[in-house]
């Protein structure tokens, strides 16, 4: 039963370590404003790709915030992280491979990020997902082929570059005619028209484009022509003013509220200035007059009826637009 020992000998060791902040532990990331949840930037197409409007690369990426909430401060970007970018689904979730910073194309749609710490950094891992911002190229507006539709912004002076779509506003109303003016870009605050001119039934969807560098038309609207930016209910028609609906072809007398979505527009005619007309026809170009003339005697190719839909000789009786002006047909 006996014991041993034995002494160990000593030696003198160092050792050499670095902490590393774990990117996932109180560290966040945000893009744009933090005062605005999901914020929205405008791209437009150069060749194959997109470019964000009014912004150079240096500015897009300061948009880019990482705030480590632990040492209350922001991390460098080219120091301590990098930007992986991913597209985020319907349901606001991120899908997809990661997209770095230097190959993501700006293609329209919603995105959230994640910052990488890099190698060397003090920090390590990665951020949780931002919050969601979204890429616009325009503002989206449903419109059946052969069909009007309102719409109305008081911020962005609007364009299409669609051939099969062209830009209106009401400039006058006299009885059951109102007169469309068009316009090539429509000055902000200015509500406007919407034609879809297109054949093909499929084709619905009609992009209204924002610019700060095209001059806008010079145009003054009817003062009934009236916009909204919110969804909102149009009061039913009174004694004093009459107020019209557009149901795609024209405008229909409203007898009683009717609701109407946010960014459209609708027609208030004094009761004293119309006939109490239970709908308005749109009608193109200014109407300066109206002249009688015998069926007989029809030889000009630039007839519309009052749908705006071209036709090659009237065969009808009825009120018809003749090269911007109204004419009777007997």
């Amino acid at each position: 039963n006996g014991e041993a020992s034995f002494k160990m000998p000593q030696y003198d060791v160092t050792a050499t370590y670095t902490l590393k902040r774990d990117l996932s532990v109180e560290t966040q990331v945000t893009v744009g404003d933090d005062h605005d949840a999901q914020p929205r930037y405008r791209v437009q197409k150069q060749g194959n790709t997109f470019q964000p409007v009014g912004m150079d690369q240096a500015q897009v990426m300061a948009l880019f915030r990482v705030h480590d909430q632990i040492e209350d401060q922001d991390l460098a970007p080219v120091q301590d992280y990098t930007v992986e970018i991913y597209a985020v689904d319907i349901e606001g979730q991120p899908t997809g491979d990661a997209i770095t910073f230097q190959n993501f194309t700006y293609a329209p749609g919603q995105y959230i990020v994640k910052a990488v710490a890099k190698d060397g950094s003090n920090y390590a891992g990665q951020t949780l997902e931002s919050n969601i911002f979204t890429l616009y190229q325009g503002y989206e507006l449903t419109v059946a082929p052969g069909d009007f539709a309102t719409y109305y912004r008081e911020d962005d002076a609007l364009y299409v570059e669609d051939e099969d779509v062209k830009l209106y506003t009401i400039t006058a109303v006299s009885g059951q005619t109102a007169t469309a003016e068009p316009i090539s870009v429509a000055p902000a605050g200015t509500p406007v028209l919407v034609k879809n001119n297109s054949a093909d039934p499929e084709k619905t969807t009609i992009l209204l484009i924002p610019t700060t560098d095209q001059q806008p038309d010079a145009v003054t609207p009817y003062a009934g022509f009236v916009g909204t930016l919110e969804a909102t209910t149009i009061a039913a028609s009174d004694a004093a003013t009459d107020r019209y609906a557009l149901n795609g072809q024209q405008f229909v007398w409203v007898k009683n509220p009717v609701s109407i979505a946010a960014n459209k527009a609708w027609l208030e005619v004094s009761t004293g200035d119309n006939a109490r007309a239970r709908a308005i026809n749109i009608v193109f170009g200014e109407a300066t007059g109206v002249s009688a003339i015998d069926n007989g005697q029809l030889t000009i190719d630039n007839w519309y009826d009052l749908n705006g839909r071209k036709v090659t000789v009237p065969n009808k009786k009825g009120i018809y637009i003749m090269n911007g002006k109204k004419v009777v047909v007997k």
